[in-house]
């Protein structure tokens, strides 16, 4: 125990000092310090005594040390008095938790979420530990609520890729460790995040899905129709605005087609909630088309879809944005490139070379190197997921970045132009540099498009009976999420609605107005003496007039 010198992977020794020691708990800490290593180390213990450079270095390096030391024992006599202080309040005893135990325990808490959503939590809370880690923190009362501001401020930096995390993900994260925290620290003890507010800087507004209007939903039925497979899928999405996930897993014992009757009965995979939906005319001719193929014992609606779900998520996204670049995309937008390509396996030491020599991240560098071996030995991206478990939209990140290093093609794609550009175009929102484009077309649009409709129009159903529908909790969340109309919807609504002074505009007031020959008849007759009036009248009522 004590200072320490280091190697890294290429063997040769990291240029600054270690520490380690043992902790009051018996537990084996190392730190890095800040004291770079000399220029020229000493080969022998002979050489150490007589190079004043080494010495001086050493010396600051041990004063550092002994400082880090003596704080990290007030640390701990401090969090030794904190959980003196929670067995007292909670009048049992506890023992303070260590952090690497926070992932497994994310896997054992109770609650209707989906099996999608403990995987996002799991995988939040694995990175703020390996954070805490890294920044010398093992147990959770050491996560201070300083302490919790800085992982907020650390998440304002760009990853390894390259990517910022807005203002709405950074709410999710806090959100996240914070319940994790909170559920493991005991009744009544606040988490240290509860108070940090995460404020949206600019260019981090939240970018929702948008919402199709009626001649949209038909242009895209009309496109998608002769998918067997997207088609159905469409459909239902639309008819019930149920999410992904629910649409692919219909199962035909939530199906009732009964005449007079139809109903579809489910409880979301998010939130647990049970909703029951009418099913729609067109719902029901996809759903009796499918009845009509319906294997023997088969459990699912739409059987390929559900095999998918489970086994190629991104598959499903990327058949839904082809559909909506087929339906909103110009023509010349979608050719194709003929490009010649070089196998990566052919070129590898020249790719590898560009990425060892690039400014970039050491743990990102790791990570396309990595990437770059698997696809060279004619893995695909699937398989690359499956064994490094990787989102593959992340994979073609990596892989691209690559390319773009070292000057060279080896991955089939289209030009700029192409079906990749268009799918960009057509279904995300362009976000401020340094941030991933969000989505605007995809499958949750639909649900978008659902609560849309549902809310607007001539004949708007109350927004109570729509959240009924879709599973929501609050109304607020339904309007601030999912209702997303466009101000041309409402054009004839509006006019409708307002005085003819704003609806018909200057130009018509300044026409000169058409009076017919009654409104003259009027006027004329209002001018006459009272006794004329009453001539004009007997005339009238007798006939004598011409």
């Amino acid at each position: 125990m004590g200072l320490e010198i280091r190697k890294g992977r290429d063997g040769k020794p990291i240029n600054h000092w270690y520490g380690s020691y043992v902790d009051e708990n018996g537990r084996r800490r190392v730190i890095a310090l800040t004291e770079p290593l000399p220029f020229r180390l000493p080969s022998t213990p002979e050489e150490e005594a007589y190079n004043p450079e080494y010495i001086a270095s050493r010396t600051r390096a041990q004063s550092e040390f002994d400082g880090f030391k003596s704080q990290a024992r007030k640390k701990g006599r401090d969090n030794t008095l904190t959980q003196k202080l929670i067995e007292s309040k909670t009048r049992q005893s506890w023992k303070d938790p260590l952090l690497s135990e926070l992932p497994e325990f994310v896997k054992t808490m109770k609650g209707r979420r989906s099996p999608e959503w403990r995987k996002v939590q799991i995988r939040m809370v694995k990175r703020f530990v390996e954070w805490a880690h890294n920044e010398g923190k093992r147990t959770l009362l050491e996560i201070t609520p300083d302490v919790a501001e800085q992982y907020m401020e650390f998440l304002k930096e760009p990853g390894p890729d390259g990517y910022k995390k807005i203002a709405s993900t950074r709410r999710m994260i806090k959100s996240i460790v914070s319940m994790v925290i909170r559920k493991k620290l005991p009744s009544g003890i606040e988490s240290p995040f509860k108070h940090i507010r995460v404020e949206t800087e600019e260019g981090e507004e939240t970018q929702h899905r948008a919402a199709l209007n009626r001649d949209e939903v038909d242009r895209l039925l009309t496109i998608a129709e002769p998918d067997r497979f997207i088609y159905p899928l469409i459909v239902t999405a639309l008819c019930t605005g149920l999410r992904r996930g629910d649409v692919c897993r219909l199962k035909w014992k939530t199906v009732d087609l009964t005449s007079g009757g139809s109903k579809l009965t489910i409880k979301t995979s998010k939130t647990g909630a049970e909703v029951e939906l009418p099913i729609l005319p067109r719902l029901q001719e996809v759903l009796e088309a499918a009845l009509a193929e319906r294997r023997p014992g088969a459990v699912y609606v739409f059987p390929e879809a559900e095999h998918m779900i489970e086994n190629n998520p991104s598959g499903i996204s990327y058949r839904m944005k082809k559909t909506f670049i087929k339906a909103f995309a110009k023509p010349e937008e979608i050719t194709q490139d003929a490009t010649e390509i070089v196998p990566l396996k052919n070129v590898l030491p020249k790719v590898l070379e560009a990425v060892e020599c690039a400014d970039i991240t050491e743990s990102k560098r790791d990570k396309m190197i990595d990437l770059l071996k698997l696809y060279a030995s004619d893995k695909s991206y699937r398989d690359i997921q499956k064994e490094r478990d990787i989102h593959r939209g992340r994979i073609s990140e990596y892989l691209h970045e690559a390319e773009r290093l070292s000057e060279i093609r080896f991955i089939p794609e289209v030009k700029r132009g192409g079906v990749k550009q268009a799918v960009k175009e057509v279904t995300q929102h362009k976000k401020a540099d340094g941030m991933r484009d969000a989505s605007k077309y995809d499958f949750h649009a639909l649900r978008t498009t659902f609560v849309t409709l549902a809310l607007s129009g001539k004949n708007p159903m109350p927004v109570e009976k729509v959240i009924a529908l879709t599973g929501h909790r609050l109304v607020e969340t339904a309007m601030k999420f999912y209702f997303k109309p466009r101000g041309t919807d409402f054009r004839s609504d509006l006019e409708m609605a307002m005085p003819k002074t704003l609806t018909e505009g200057k130009g018509a007031l300044s026409q000169p107005r058409k009076v017919d020959r009654v409104e003259i008849l009027a006027e004329q007759f209002q001018s006459l003496s009272e006794s004329d009036r009453a001539k004009l009248a007997m005339l009238l009522m007798t006939g004598g007039g011409n």
